[in-house]
């Protein structure tokens, strides 16, 4: 997440190839086979790679710190690796589960998921991105209190924690060569989705040689948004 904006002068990054928009590597700088001194105004200094990304704030004091320090060894990288996770921590806040996220209903596959009525907007949850449909983890959010009593009276309160996830709707397409106007509309059963485009190797040795790329475009659908036509759509 921390990424070069600028250079102060010439330098050994610049001299070793680094350019305006590459990032830090936090694994490589901080727990690689380089050792970094202490910084006692910000504390002792993560363990883990998890713990950095928990208090990736002081970790970024840290490494503001540490460009002062003569002898730092840092280590860039033009690009990150790194996958979203459909899911939140809720924290109520001061308010019930059920005032923040609004209404809840059992879904198919046995659990428990947002209907969307009800979902405060402006919320922790709402603008972490939770929608309708989002599941509620019952298994790690209560693992001590999974009958409808206990979860009942959960719903209610004010201090416990949820976590939420946005379940993985698959819905397999071969895209190959067609054209846009050949392209037909997936329709989405919720007003949130996640993408993951997965090439096999002939598509992504085409898409190697003819330089071309793939374009996702999202709109609302409903009674007053009718699913988009191929032609619409190109």
């Amino acid at each position: 997440p921390f990424v070069v904006s600028g250079f102060s002068s010439w330098g050994p990054a610049q001299a070793q190839g680094v350019k305006l928009g590459w990032y830090v590597d936090i694994e490589a700088t901080f727990f690689g086979s380089t050792s970094l001194p202490d910084i006692e105004e910000v504390g002792k200094a993560p363990e883990t790679l998890a713990e950095a990304y928990r208090k990736i704030h002081d970790l970024h004091r840290r490494l503001c710190l540490l460009l002062d320090k003569p002898g730092i060894c840092l280590v860039f990288c033009d690009s990150v690796a790194a996958e979203l996770l459909a899911e939140a921590v809720v924290h109520p806040d001061g308010r019930s589960a059920r005032q923040e996220l609004g209404g809840f209903k059992a879904s198919e596959g046995g659990g428990v998921e947002l209907t969307g009525e009800g979902l405060l907007t402006g919320s922790k949850a709402h603008r972490a991105g939770v929608r309708a449909g989002w599941q509620l983890d019952l298994e790690r959010s209560f693992p001590d209190r999974m009958d409808k009593e206990s979860l009942q009276e959960l719903f209610e309160s004010s201090s416990e924690a949820f976590i939420l996830q946005l379940p993985c709707l698959s819905v397999p397409r071969s895209l190959g060569s067609k054209a846009l106007s050949e392209i037909e509309a997936v329709q989405v059963p919720r007003d949130c989705a996640m993408l993951r485009y997965e090439p096999n190797s002939g598509t992504f040795q085409a898409l190697a040689e003819t330089h071309e790329a793939f374009l996702a475009v999202g709109v609302p659908s409903g009674p007053a948004h009718p699913v988009p036509s191929s032609q619409q759509l190109a």
